[in-house]
């Protein structure tokens, strides 16, 4: 049984605009680790995320690594049954990619030629034949994931800033969209996952610079609670290169984050990196409750959520493997 200490703060010293919210914290401690079973294994640097869809493993390749961004397996056998969209300057190509995947879709974000697709693996799986329909994007941003027809839920990278929405809902042409009050286009301040229960009217932001998770409301965009995973300030970090422990190293202190993340309309699974650089999953339900958490053994880049597995991507230096762990043993 996982031990989950949780302590909510009852005197907040928040600005007038974040008044009302709920702020936990929580003392997470790992519960005995599953056993994982190894779905794919590869060289390392191939492949930049896997992705469990529809009973399909969904590989996004690095560029250079394949000739097609998108490569679909049969979970079964693993055998290569389709490949889509070709990394070239063509219509459509791509050339530099970011991607997420939300329930049966994956959303391909070429961050050169400024257009996207989004995929659906059930209806590709169905008609082999279908056609991939790029769309034009008038905006940058570095995390995106659709929410309807005609509509994207995308971060503003200009949310660091006090009183600024942490996200928008616009159409790929702009409607709706506005930069930060001062124009500026702001990169690598702000980055993590963007997830979006459709059912509750919730999105949650999981974030790649701290081991906070935040709920907002769709309609108002106001944040709603806020959960950090409590630090320990007593842990000392080792150089990975030297063996000694490394005072410039984040203030003797490995970046404590969540990595990535996915949902389902009950769940959400989210990557999560300690002190140490250990990499841990841990279960949530939408009222932001800690349900269970694990060890798992290398660097997480892509999680997928399916019946009562959860699928991690997990990368290090020698191997890459795709690994199905059984939340009902947990």
């Amino acid at each position: 049984m996982m031990k989950i200490y949780v302590s909510l703060l009852l005197s907040l010293t928040l600005s007038a605009c974040t008044s009302g919210i709920v702020v936990r914290t929580i003392k997470y401690l790992p519960s005995e680790m599953p056993e994982g079973q190894t779905i794919l294994q590869v060289p390392h640097g191939q492949r930049e995320k896997v992705y469990v869809i529809e009973d399909n493993i969904c590989s996004i390749y690095e560029r250079g690594m394949n000739d097609y961004v998108i490569e679909l397996m049969s979970m079964s056998d693993t055998l290569i049954v389709k490949r889509l969209i070709p990394y070239s300057a063509e219509p459509d190509g791509m050339l530099l990619v970011d991607c997420s995947a939300s329930g049966s879709t994956i959303l391909i974000e070429d961050i050169i030629q400024k257009k996207f697709s989004v995929i659906d693996v059930r209806e590709v799986m169905d008609d082999r034949q279908q056609e991939i329909e790029m769309i034009p994007l008038s905006f940058f941003t570095q995390e995106m994931i659709p929410i309807g027809v005609g509509k994207i839920l995308y971060l503003n990278q200009g949310s660091f800033r006090s009183n600024e929405p942490r996200f928008f809902i616009t159409s790929p042409e702009g409607d709706g969209h506005r930069l930060s009050k001062n124009g500026q286009k702001s990169l690598n301040v702000l980055d993590g996952a963007l997830l979006y229960n459709s059912a509750r009217g919730c999105v949650s932001f999981l974030s790649l610079y701290s081991p906070e998770i935040e709920f907002y409301g769709v309609r108002n965009k106001r944040l709603q609670q806020l959960i950090s995973i409590e630090r320990n300030e007593d842990v000392e970090v080792l150089d990975i290169f030297t063996g000694v422990i490394n005072e410039y190293l984040f203030k003797n202190k490995a970046p404590q984050c969540f990595m990535c993340g996915t949902s389902d309309a009950v769940r959400i699974a989210a990557a999560y990196r300690d002190e140490l650089g250990q990499s841990h999953i841990l279960l949530f339900d939408w009222d932001g409750n800690l349900t269970a958490g694990f060890v798992v053994h290398g660097d997480v880049w892509a999680v997928s959520l399916q019946d009562n597995f959860v699928y991690c991507w997990e990368r290090d230096k020698d191997k890459d493997r795709l690994v199905q762990y059984d939340l009902s043993k947990i």
